[in-house]
């Protein structure tokens, strides 16, 4: 695991967007899932959901 810390600021809307470098290593694209979880010790887990089909419904899938 890359050890690598970015500060980010949270708008108006109480977005964040990820780095351009996290979105690469983790090829992430416009539209796909992310499933965020708050750690007892006040962390965020971010981690990519990966997209299956359903009978032409897209759905996210852990």
């Amino acid at each position: 695991m890359v050890n690598t810390s970015e500060l980010q600021k949270i708008n108006k809307h109480g977005q964040v967007t990820l780095p351009k470098f996290i979105r690469e290593a983790l090829a992430l694209k416009n539209g796909d899932f992310v499933a965020t979880d708050l750690n007892d010790d006040g962390s965020i887990l971010i981690r990519p959901i990966e997209r299956i089909i359903f009978k032409g419904c897209n759905v996210g899938a852990t």
